[in-house]
């Protein structure tokens, strides 16, 4: 008799076994969606957020964001496409757009995702995610300029720096004044002198410096500004706006930053303007010279004596005014430049006429 009811009880009990063994399976098999959470400002407390129901609106959404949110971008865009063209007069539909945008940055499709969100900005301007849109697509102008390729058909990779200096264009269109359009102005001129494209440089450093005059980079545009009108100095043969720009802006430096001034050297700088200053207007005169217009040359000759009498070229300048000067009658008897001489040495396209 006991045998029997223990052997009931054993059939009982492995029934009930198998019975959760196959509950757990099944419950293993449906797909586990993290607590999520609301705040219910009547109570002000946050409460459990019911899960998504699939086949709604409102819960295949849910479940892509979801998705995106814990790194599976590819299952994400996938739900958002077919969510798009299901609910094209959704009034979350621009939630969609927006996190279809997500799923293409995290999948590294950045033109893709950049083309997304403008889209999304688009048709639904005033989006209460636009600063965080504006913060995707500054990094997405970033990396481009960084040497990062765009995607073509998912196969083929250009090159994508005229396309990111795009981009960081209309960031600081949208977000004119603000801490992104600084950082955007900045990241092109960092570009710019980095790739040898110092007038430009030079434009957006002073922009910067102009646009946020107690900005985080003032005093680095204030300097880098100066530095690119230097570097895009090709010579003293040359048109010498950019020394005497490069120059001013050093000395503004010196004036408002006078401690940093001395560790970047900026006496030194400006005195290497003048120097090559001093050498161009030598360099004049030397061309009068050779034109046989002495009188000319001992103007350039002089004014090198006047203003840069410390410098190496004053010296030669002195000695050229003393050999004219030995010269006697023979300068006065020079007949006047002709009209526009002056500008000789100096051709359209910056080079003097010296050979």
């Amino acid at each position: 008799m006991m045998t029997r009811i223990r052997f009931f009880e054993i059939v009982c009990l492995a029934s009930v076994l198998v019975c959760l063994g196959t509950a757990r399976v099944q419950a293993a098999e449906q797909p586990q969606y993290p607590e999520r959470r609301v705040y219910d400002p009547a109570t002000d407390t946050w409460t459990a957020a019911p899960s998504p129901i699939p086949g709604t609106q409102e819960g295949d959404l849910q479940l892509a964001i979801i998705d995106l949110a814990e790194g599976r971008p590819k299952q994400a865009r996938s739900r958002l496409k077919e969510w798009l063209k299901k609910y094209p007069d959704s009034p979350r539909r621009s939630d969609a757009m927006v996190a279809l945008a997500d799923a293409e940055l995290a999948l590294g499709n950045r033109m893709k995702a950049y083309r997304q969100y403008e889209k999304a900005l688009e048709q639904y301007p005033n989006l209460e995610s636009e600063e965080r849109i504006a913060r995707n697509e500054f990094a997405i102008g970033v990396a481009f300029l960084s040497g990062v390729k765009q995607k073509v058909l998912g196969i083929f990779r250009f090159p994508a720096q005229e396309e990111g200096l795009d981009i960081l264009d209309k960031v600081v269109l949208r977000a004119p004044g603000a801490t992104l359009a600084e950082d955007a102005i900045k990241a092109k001129a960092d570009y710019y002198f980095r790739t040898g494209r110092f007038e430009l440089a030079e434009a957006e450093y002073a922009r910067l410096a102009q646009e946020f005059p107690r900005g985080r980079y003032t005093r680095l545009a204030l300097l880098m500004s100066a530095q690119s009108a230097i570097a895009r100095f090709p010579g003293v043969r040359f048109d010498e706006s950019a020394l005497l720009e490069a120059r001013e802006r050093f000395l503004v430096f010196d004036d408002r930053y006078p401690e940093h001034a001395e560790q970047e050297n900026v006496d030194s700088l400006v005195r290497r303007i003048d120097e090559t200053m001093a050498e161009k207007h030598l360099t004049i005169g030397k061309w009068y010279s050779r034109q046989k217009h002495p009188t000319s040359a001992s103007v350039y000759y002089q004014k090198v004596v006047d203003r840069w009498p410390e410098s190496a070229a004053a010296s030669e300048a002195r000695n050229r005014l003393a050999m004219l000067s030995e010269a006697g009658g023979a300068a006065s008897m020079e007949a006047p430049a002709p009209a526009g001489e002056h500008e000789a040495p100096v051709s359209q396209d910056g080079q003097t006429g010296e050979g």
